[in-house]
């Protein structure tokens, strides 16, 4: 067995040693790293997290290009503004809903189900803008029944997560993906 090098300067060729204070700023840096580990050993959260992405991505788009179109057909800051009135009350009535159905219904159909239902409404946003000028009422009603299916969503996926992690996992109870991964989606659709 190799003895330990004897106290005192280090020779010139082994380099400076680290500090301590360095060290423990590594490792605080190192401890508000992302754990990825859940993407690379679980294959259905991996395919919930992109799929997740996916959406929200064009959840973005959406909440960016509506308000767009409504102000520039209209040139009333009131009308953008009835756009969050609108959707506000089959948000919060769907997700009350929403709740109790995820625990009736197969998680997984659901969540099929409601991503068809949103990536129907985008379509129905985006048939609007190609054919011209919508009326007012068409955007509205469009907009309202996508946040109703946005409410049904959500609780849906996040039902989800602890079925797709390893049993006694340590990130079986909660999501770890789902505020980073939206965040990094609604600073990227921001820019």
């Amino acid at each position: 067995m190799a003895e330990p090098p004897p106290p005192g300067p280090r020779p010139e060729s082994e380099g400076p040693a680290t500090p301590p204070s360095r060290r423990r700023v590594g490792a605080a840096v190192r401890g508000l790293a992302i754990d990825l580990s859940p993407l690379r050993t679980s294959r259905s959260f991996r395919q919930l997290w992109i799929g997740e992405l996916i959406s929200t991505t064009g959840r973005q788009i959406t909440v960016v290009a509506l308000p767009f179109q409504v102000f520039v057909l209209t040139g009333s800051s009131l009308a953008v503004g009835m756009i969050g009135l609108v959707q506000v009350v089959p948000l919060i009535a769907a997700s009350i809903l929403g709740g109790a159905v995820v625990d009736r219904l197969d998680r997984r159909k659901l969540i099929l189900w409601s991503e068809t239902a949103l990536a129907a409404t985008s379509g129905l946003l985006l048939l609007g803008a190609i054919h011209g000028e919508p009326p007012l009422w068409y955007l509205y009603s469009v907009a309202g029944l996508q946040a109703a299916f946005f409410g049904i969503n959500t609780p849906t996926r996040s039902a989800v997560v602890p079925n797709c992690s390893p049993p006694r996992s340590r990130w079986a109870p909660c999501w770890p993906g789902s505020s980073w991964g939206s965040a990094e989606v609604r600073s990227i659709s921001s820019a």
